[in-house]
């Protein structure tokens, strides 16, 4: 696999768009975003499902657990089709009424008896609920970044930058309404994940200049990537509504998918690292591998690791994920500073 120098069509027929354009289209984009932005704190105001589908069971005369939400506080708990539910709010359901089954399914917290026969516990949807005001923020910070680079820069660099802030964002916040289990935002979370990693692959090959993927032969072009993610977004979302088992089966092929975009990403940056002649492109990758440093580093180091050492946060991921933002930005700073602020 080769990178090789290119000239992005689609990003150099957009850029011709004048600015007045851009605002029509920019607008769109903004609209869209507050609308979605609203309907998912209107969503998830109440408190989340844990995502189980249960039915009587007649012969032993309790609920059980037919079906796990892939995407739910359920799928992230040992709990298992064929499993008891014992309790729903500390009081035990024995009627078999389907009123009874359905305040089951729109519960946070009941108390399951594993079909294995091991000590029963209580899955409490609650304790795990992502806070949606931190999300907010952090996808609002995107958008407007993006929505800067979309406007006021020129090339194909600022509207990939554009395209990975955008849909970042609606990842983001989406996100957190796929936890309350709203139907319309596992649709786009199956939509804008892939979008999302697919466009950090691509912002790789357009910056600090436009690069193709050679493999063998073939030339595969820049904007190859993004459209790349349309059929692993219409798996990502037929899987998510089939069954867990579905979902199960083919979350293999999404990884490999995210890491090889990924993979591409890393591998590109090195490369145009290795590859830079001008004074120019040394600066604009080590603004971006500072702020990219310094944006994983807390999470890294008060969230994550503290939790797999000692099994708790020393920071709050709430606090921590703030800092995410600093990466789109380092690269908006990186790309704008010499068409905005005219900085040598």
């Amino acid at each position: 696999m080769k990178w090789t120098p290119s000239r992005d069509k689609v990003g150099t027929t957009i850029v011709n768009f004048n600015l007045r354009h851009r605002l029509w289209i920019a607008g769109g984009c903004i609209s869209a975003y507050l609308i979605v932005l609203f309907l998912v704190m209107w969503n998830t105001s109440a408190p989340p499902r844990l995502g189980l589908s249960v039915a009587w069971d007649t012969t032993t005369s309790e609920w059980r657990v037919t079906r796990v939400s892939p995407i739910s506080p359920a799928s992230e708990l040992p709990i298992q089709p064929g499993d008891s539910v014992v309790g729903v709010d500390g009081i035990g359901p024995t009627t078999g009424e389907p009123s009874e089954g359905l305040a089951i399914e729109q519960s946070s917290r009941v108390e399951i008896q594993p079909a294995a026969g091991t000590e029963s516990f209580v899955a409490d949807a609650g304790t795990r609920a992502p806070n949606r005001v931190t999300f907010a923020v952090i996808s609002a910070s995107a958008v407007l970044l993006g929505l800067i680079a979309f406007l006021y820069g020129r090339g194909t660099a600022p509207l990939a930058l554009a395209l990975v802030c955008y849909a970042g964002a609606i990842e983001i916040i989406v996100s957190v309404a796929g936890y309350w289990q709203w139907r319309p935002a596992l649709v786009l979370h199956g939509i804008f994940l892939p979008l999302a990693v697919s466009s950090i692959a691509y912002l790789s090959l357009v910056f600090p200049v436009s690069r193709q993927l050679q493999l063998g032969r073939w030339r595969v072009p820049a904007i190859a990537l993004p459209i790349s993610s349309l059929p692993i977004s219409a798996l990502l979302t037929i899987s998510t509504f089939v069954s867990i088992d579905a979902f199960s089966r083919l979350q293999p092929m999404f990884y490999l998918y995210d890491v090889a975009c990924l993979g591409t990403a890393s591998g590109a940056f090195l490369y145009s690292w290795w590859k830079s002649r001008s004074g120019r492109e040394r600066v604009q990758l080590r603004i971006v591998t500072l702020g990219s440093v310094i944006a994983v580093t807390p999470f890294l180091a008060f969230t994550v690791i503290p939790r797999l050492v000692l099994g708790r946060d020393i920071v709050s991921p709430e606090v921590t994920l703030h800092a995410l933002i600093l990466l789109p930005a380092s690269f908006a700073y990186a790309i704008l500073r010499y068409q905005i602020m005219d900085l040598r």
